[in-house]
């Protein structure tokens, strides 16, 4: 309903001594669209506002003030401060405004802010403070832990905790083992007693025999250095692959371990060597030798310095015989001395992102800009033009619509923050923007956001068609034209068939177009689409219209059928089918 329609179904009043027509309609029509106003409602909403969190005082006396104005108070800022007094979120602010008599609302205003910049500041100062305390409370903490976890370190001597082996005040020092008789620790932790504890079970192994031993207390992370360790002692002498090298002058087939931090033959070695007369010197060592995985130490019958050689390469090694029988070890130290044992730590890198060494060579550096902008006349032109002002000595009149945008920085002159580019430059800053072969487009925002000269879009465009590897995706092959089918003499001579579908329902369309008249027959058919249903389908249509002379389809299987081609040859109708994978073809 129009303005004009609801006026006339106001009741109208004659208009006074000094009013207008005009002005009585206009006042009728306000009685009438605006809405009346409740004024206890409003005031109840007003009276349950209250301050958001986050929210100003400022900000709330905005928000009361805009509610104010349906409210009809009489006196609207004592409202407003009565209001602030009672529902504002600082009980602090509350107490300070109570303190005061008839307070006005600019005082309130001015109370409020001061107090909230005071807090701000206050928050800001005592920030730091605190970060600090942080700090050194967890620094002790970190203190307080290291310690607690010294005292529960536990001796391997004694079986205390607190202190290492090597500690003077070890009770352990100088005490003598009742089992073993040896001196420096107690019977609890001696290492050479065996007992097999609830959950140990039997390791069995193919290629070595390592002997086993549990530990009855906890020992820290460093060895004796009067310990050394052999990996291999006892093993299958069929599966070790053996190496032989010269020992004082006899050849005596060797076993090389990496694991082994010395050399070890066994006593049936070293009589074989001493009765073929050995070269070496005897020698006598306090060390202890250790299995790989054994507590028991190896008996040492004796020690002895001799030359070992492989091929050309000779080096002085110590040997260690022990009454043990077993293989005769090359440690790891003599076999890299010797050349036979080799480890390396070739590692092949991952080169997807491998960054070239000189590949920033290839970008103009801004002193190599500043250089050719002193040589460059036509940059010259330009810092002479921006110094004296005289634009009418400006030689390329390109530059005068963006003058007021140039400036210049010692020799180098900017548009704005983009460079200008000296004409011995502008073909490397062309190869460098059209790395990766972006196209016109994406070449054009990659320079325009940081250079310019004149014409530098035309520039780009040339530049692009000039790519050999561009115009190759550029300008594809247009398609051959497609040539239009005849028009036949009469209609229902010719005639194609498709199927459109499926359909959201699931059904699909059976389309017969006449190529004469443009004439369209639909069928609507299920989910079956096979020949018997096209059959019966073109059956329907025939009898309405004549059999054509030709029917052009794709290669569907209901079409390539038996079924179908029989059809067709019995009804005299020719089967024109398009070309594969070409469905444009069955067409005009």
């Amino acid at each position: 309903m129009e303005v004009q329609d609801v006026y006339y179904t106001l009741v109208e009043r004659d208009p006074g001594e000094h009013e207008t027509v005009y002005e009585v309609a206009v006042e009728i029509l306000n009685n009438h669209f605006t809405p009346q106003v409740n004024n206890s409602f409003q005031r109840n909403q007003f009276r349950a506002m209250e301050q958001k969190p986050q929210e100003t005082i400022e900000q709330f006396i905005t928000r009361l003030r805009q509610k104010a104005i349906y409210c009809n108070f009489g006196n609207v800022d004592e409202a407003i401060c009565d209001q602030v007094i009672d529902k504002c979120s600082s009980k602090r602010l509350r107490r300070k405004l109570l303190e005061r008599h008839n307070v006005t609302l600019q005082q309130l205003r001015e109370t409020a802010q001061a107090m909230e910049a005071a807090e701000k500041q206050a928050t800001s100062i005592e920030q730091p403070i605190e970060s600090v305390n942080k700090v050194s409370t967890y620094a002790s903490k970190k203190q307080n832990q290291n310690k607690s976890e010294f005292k529960q370190i536990s001796c391997y001597a004694c079986g205390f905790s607190g202190h290492y082996k090597t500690d003077p005040k070890c009770p352990a020092k100088g005490k003598k083992c009742r089992l073993c008789q040896n001196e420096g620790h107690f019977e609890k932790c001696c290492k050479s007693k065996k007992k097999i504890s609830k959950n140990h079970y039997s390791r069995k192994t193919n290629v070595r025999h390592v002997e086993s031993a549990d530990d009855t207390c906890s020992e820290p992370d460093y060895e004796n250095e009067d310990d050394d360790y052999a990996f291999t002692v006892h093993g299958n002498q069929g599966k070790v692959s053996k190496f032989t090298v010269n020992v004082g002058g006899i050849d005596v087939p060797v076993v090389i371990d990496s694991g082994a931090t010395v050399n070890i033959i066994d006593r049936t070695l070293w009589e074989h060597l001493k009765k073929n007369k050995i070269k070496c010197e005897s020698k006598t060592s306090s060390k202890n030798l250790y299995a790989y995985g054994s507590n028991k130490p190896l008996t040492i019958a004796g020690s002895f310095n001799t030359n070992v050689c492989v091929n050309d390469r000779c080096v002085s090694a110590d040997f260690f015989v022990i009454e043990e029988d077993g293989q005769a070890l090359l440690g790891h130290k003599t076999s890299i001395e010797l050349g036979v044992l080799k480890i390396e730590t070739n590692v092949n890198t991952v080169t997807d992102n491998v960054v070239k060494t000189n590949y920033t060579s290839k970008f103009p550096k801004i002193e190599d800009v500043d250089k050719m902008s002193l040589n460059d006349k036509e940059l010259q032109n330009i810092r002479n033009c921006l110094l004296n002002g005289r634009w009418q000595d400006l030689l390329n009149k390109q530059y005068l619509t963006v003058k007021q945008e140039l400036s210049s920085i010692g020799h180098i002159v900017l548009r704005g923050t983009r460079l200008i580019i000296p004409t011995e430059l502008r073909n490397q800053i062309l190869k460098l923007g059209h790395e990766g072969h972006p196209g016109i487009v994406l070449m054009k925002q990659r320079l325009r956001s940081k250079v310019w000269w004149p014409n530098m879009d035309k520039s780009i465009e040339e530049y692009c068609k000039s790519c050999y590897g561009c115009q190759l995706v550029a300008n594809p092959e247009k398609p051959e034209p497609m040539i239009r089918t005849s028009l036949p003499s009469k209609p229902w001579e010719q005639i194609s068939a498709d199927f459109l579908g499926p359909l959201p329902s699931g059904e699909y369309l059976f389309t017969v177009v006449d190529y004469y008249s443009r004439w369209l027959e639909v069928t609507i058919m299920s989910k079956s689409t096979s020949a018997d249903r096209v059959i019966d389908a073109l059956d329907k249509m025939f009898t309405i219209h004549g059999l054509p002379i030709s029917i052009a389809t794709d290669n569907g299987p209901q079409f390539i059928s038996d079924t179908f081609k029989n059809y067709l040859v019995q009804n005299g109708i020719v089967h024109r089918r398009i070309t594969p994978l070409w469905p444009a073809a069955n067409g005009k």
